[in-house]
């Protein structure tokens, strides 16, 4: 993560709210291509705010296809790894897309709007998604369109507050909540971001920056596109089970996931650590245990609080993944310790 002085002459996207957020002097920071904003108060306060699920951050740089057609819901049944035989009108539901040797290609939201389907892909993974879809689409009755940049998208995680089924609040603001990488969170996607902000000041929810973003997924172990959802990986890895139907047979990727499930041959996990220093964030980490590769660090940031050095999510080889284990960073004299399984600090 980088804050941003100047920007003036770059090629960075903005968020559709970027000019609101000059008006009220909310600091920026380059992410992924993206001018975000970092935060708005306080970074622990924000990080509290999520945490407590009072906080929601703009999501409006994630991307958006519209999926129309009779054969759309059998289509993403066949292709995805979750369930989507139950699926219908007010009905959200995440799935994860792979190749047909297993490997990642994005985790998407799927929404089901009566007379067409709302996909929500990571930010930046728009195309590659809908590249990824078309090469199904034969003969089914599918149309898939780009809407990425034409809503507006608001997140917050509802821990304590129960899962239930989404709710539709007319045309120019939709509410949904659904389970986000296995936490209970709601979504706002509008046309009109007056109509936004007045059902979340409603709801006494406070908007944060996405440098306290970045800290709340790490600790939650969310995978990140670019980052953890990568080709290089597998769901079962990332522990995406939430994500997966084992009972309703064939899909994309799906003989080389129940061949790895089966036979117990998953050989990475996704781990929260902890890393004695702080790092530089522009080039990449690998870490050892008596000379041999243990594994990678895939997304890192300074801890905060007084606590010292940073924390991250590495993908840890299976055969040294345990909690407490500690390896030598990079060979450079830095500590990097397993704190727990990503998977089970949801």
């Amino acid at each position: 993560m980088e804050t941003v002085e100047s920007y003036v002459g770059t090629e960075l996207h903005r968020l559709t709210l970027h000019p609101r957020y000059e008006e009220l002097g909310v600091p920026f920071m380059e992410y992924d291509g993206w001018l975000l904003p970092r935060k708005f108060r306080d970074l622990g306060e924000e990080v509290a705010l999520l945490e407590d699920g009072r906080g929601y951050i703009d999501f409006s740089d994630h991307g958006f296809l519209r999926m129309e057609g009779n054969d759309a819901v059998d289509l993403l049944h066949r292709i995805s790894t979750n369930d989507f035989r139950s699926f219908k009108e007010g009905s959200a539901v995440q799935t994860v897309l792979l190749s047909e040797k297993g490997r990642l290609v994005d985790s998407i939201v799927i929404l089901h709007r009566n007379d067409h389907l709302l996909v929500i892909t990571s930010r930046g993974a728009h195309q590659h998604v809908a590249q990824w879809i078309e090469k199904f689409i034969i003969m089914e009755d599918v149309k898939l369109s780009n809407e990425t940049g034409r809503h507006l998208l608001f997140f917050h995680c509802t821990p304590h507050h129960g899962h239930h089924a989404p709710v539709s609040n007319g045309a120019k603001l939709y509410t949904f909540r659904t389970k986000y990488f296995d936490l209970d969170s709601t979504f706002y996607i509008g046309e009109v971001a007056s109509s936004i902000r007045a059902v979340v000041e409603s709801a006494a929810l406070v908007q944060v920056g996405n440098e306290a973003y970045e800290l709340f997924r790490i600790r939650k172990g969310i995978s990140a596109y670019g980052k953890e959802i990568i080709a290089e990986y597998n769901p079962l890895e990332l522990g995406l089970r939430g994500q997966m139907s084992f009972a309703k047979g064939c899909y994309i990727g799906q003989e080389v996931i129940a061949r790895l499930d089966t036979y117990k041959k998953v050989q990475k996990k996704l781990c929260r650590v902890h890393i004695d220093k702080i790092l530089p964030s522009n080039r990449e980490y690998r870490f050892f245990a008596d000379d041999k590769e243990a594994g990678s660090l895939t997304s890192h940031v300074p801890n905060i609080g007084g606590e010292s050095g940073s924390m991250g999510l590495a993908m840890v080889k299976s055969v040294f993944a345990s909690a407490g284990a500690r390896f030598l960073l990079d060979r450079h004299g830095s500590v990097l310790t397993i704190e727990d399984f990503a998977e089970n600090v949801r």
